[in-house]
């Protein structure tokens, strides 16, 4: 199979409640789309929208690599050859643009053979999986709100965002969440690397009495040690996710134990493939593991569900809150998550081909 004929598009979400985080407030995802066409006519689409705020490579640079991809389609390759070129550890691609054609490869070939893509890497297409809502807001009263709402449609696992405020002012916060919602609902906190390890030790004691399901990323600099003892210090499991680009990485990250959990995106780790083989190593070492998207389009999204559908142990969870704040500038690339998305989502409606169709 050839690949003839390869596009990209530019897209922009927005949040009209600015998502506010220990690294900066979000109130616009922007990013791109690989559609790359084969020489039966059969099309493939992967999204390529890195996350800025927390220091991944720029929309600007990914669109230079995507060009470069799509001269590379321009000499018809092979597929295997073009995903071998891209995806090689000396081809010099952003993890973004990697996940591009990655997924957009997985999603031609199962296409191609009329299956679902987490059938093709191995998953159970029939699966329905459990959604966690992102909650928005830095006001109690809207963060109330949006709780109460995601409650109401059915989620038992809630997240929320610390660490862009003062302590004080984050435990009020999830405090509010979980007197309105109560003990069965989940309560997972992500701090983004917002702590130093002395400032850890006390948010973590002073948040441990709100009975917190997972803590997202707590420490600036996440030293193996330091998460042992940070672990050891408070009764909140802790959870990686920015910290972690690879195998190597999460092997030297829990080598002194510490980590309950891994937050795994295909965006980040250089697409569907990758993600999905990091993923199977943390389960292999007993961590629970979160499949997500990083606030992308329906593309994205689908992408996450396919990865975590083909995982044979069972996810924690599957991160697409974000479809709960987006709304689409100039596509409708949204739509079909943001009527699905819920506390469980099948997999089997839902490709990056097929989300694709709705721009």
């Amino acid at each position: 199979m050839r690949i003839v004929r390869a596009a990209v598009e530019e897209i922009r979400l927005a949040l009209p409640r600015p998502l506010l985080t220990s690294r900066g407030a979000v109130a616009m995802r922007r990013g791109l789309l690989l559609r790359l066409t084969s020489d039966a006519g059969v099309e493939g689409v992967g999204e390529a929208s890195p996350a800025e705020w927390i220091g991944e490579t720029s929309v600007a640079l990914v669109a230079d690599d995507l060009r470069r991809i799509v001269a590379l389609a321009g000499e018809r390759p092979d597929a295997a050859r073009l995903h071998a070129l891209v995806l090689s550890t000396g081809g010099g691609y952003s993890p973004a643009a990697m996940c591009a054609v990655d997924t957009a490869l997985v999603d031609l070939e199962a296409t191609r053979r009329g299956i679902a893509v987490c059938a093709l890497l191995g998953g159970d297409p029939t699966a329905t999986l459990p959604v966690r809502a992102l909650l928005a807001g830095e006001r109690v009263e809207r963060l109330r709100d949006d709780a109460a709402d995601a409650v109401a449609h059915g989620f038992r696992v809630l997240k929320l965002k610390v660490g862009a405020t003062p302590l004080v002012d984050d435990v009020a916060r999830v405090d509010a969440v979980r007197r309105l919602v109560g003990p069965g609902i989940a309560l997972h906190l992500d701090a983004n690397r917002a702590w130093t390890f002395a400032q850890a030790r006390v948010a973590l004691a002073a948040l441990a009495p709100l009975g917190i399901a997972l803590l997202e990323e707590p420490l600036r600099a996440p030293e193996p040690d330091d998460l042992a003892a940070l672990a050891a210090s408070a009764p909140i499991p802790l959870a990686l996710d920015e910290s972690i680009a690879d195998a190597a990485a999460l092997l030297r990250a829990t080598s002194a134990g510490g980590v309950s959990a891994l937050i795994v995106k295909a965006g980040r780790v250089g697409g569907p493939t990758r993600a999905l083989a990091l993923a199977r190593v943390a389960a292999q070492r007993g961590l629970g593991v979160i499949v997500t998207d990083s606030i992308e389009s329906a593309v994205g999204m689908g992408a996450a569900l396919h990865i975590a559908a083909a995982l044979a142990t069972p996810v924690l969870a599957v991160g697409l809150g974000g479809a709960r704040h987006l709304t689409d500038v100039e596509h409708a690339l949204t739509a079909p998550l943001l009527r699905a998305a819920g506390p469980g989502l099948a997999v089997a409606a839902v490709s990056p081909a097929q989300a694709a169709t709705h721009a």
